[in-house]
């Protein structure tokens, strides 16, 4: 499934966790690194990585499921190297960690892509249902999570908190202030 379908089935689970209190996450998942193997054994190769990459995301996601549970969470690609899985009907707060360290455990495994071994990890951001209530705002608050996890080492997951976006927001004014005082001229240098 593509992004459209993705927001589409959050918006259904954002009315459930409403409605019936249910829990639920998104879980970001971005390749470490995968840019190597476009380059270095073309795009047809990278293909074929990105479909055993799915294949191993919804194997994850069958092995931690609960009996019923599978037909409502989701896997989907929603950008070149980027994965986005909606984790429904968890029993507690730590069911996101568990997935993500079988689906780290999983991607750890060697792939085999045109004949050659492929080594590849990720890195996914956890955003916890209650963190937002639209599928803009969980999207994001899962993709900054992401990026600390790739910040702090890659081939890890982090949980987004609001600490995060406000180092997000913070770094944004710098950025927007100093590209401000460079045209205004308003740096000097001692």
């Amino acid at each position: 499934p593509n992004r459209l379908y993705f927001i589409d089935r959050l918006e259904s689970a954002i009315e459930t966790a409403h409605e019936q209190g249910a829990l639920f996450a998104v879980l970001f998942v971005d390749l470490d690194q995968f840019k190597l193997v476009n380059d270095s054994l073309g795009h047809t190769a990278g293909d074929e990585l990105l479909i055993d990459v799915a294949g191993r995301l919804r194997a994850g996601m069958r092995a931690s499921s609960r009996p019923g549970d599978q037909a409502k969470s989701v896997v989907a690609r929603v950008g070149g190297d980027e994965f986005a899985i909606l984790l429904c009907q968890m029993r507690n707060e730590t069911d996101p960690s568990i997935v993500a360290a079988r689906i780290l455990e999983r991607l750890n495994e060697p792939f085999y892509v045109e004949g050659r071994h492929v080594s590849v990890s990720a890195s996914i951001g956890i955003a916890l249902g209650s963190s937002c209530s639209t599928p803009e705002g969980l999207m994001r608050n899962a993709d900054t999570a992401m990026y600390h996890a790739k910040a702090n080492g890659k081939a890890r997951f982090e949980f987004f908190n609001e600490a995060m976006r406000e180092r997000v927001i913070a770094r944004f004014e710098i950025e927007t202030g100093l590209r401000k005082a460079i045209d205004m001229q308003q740096l000097v240098l001692h």
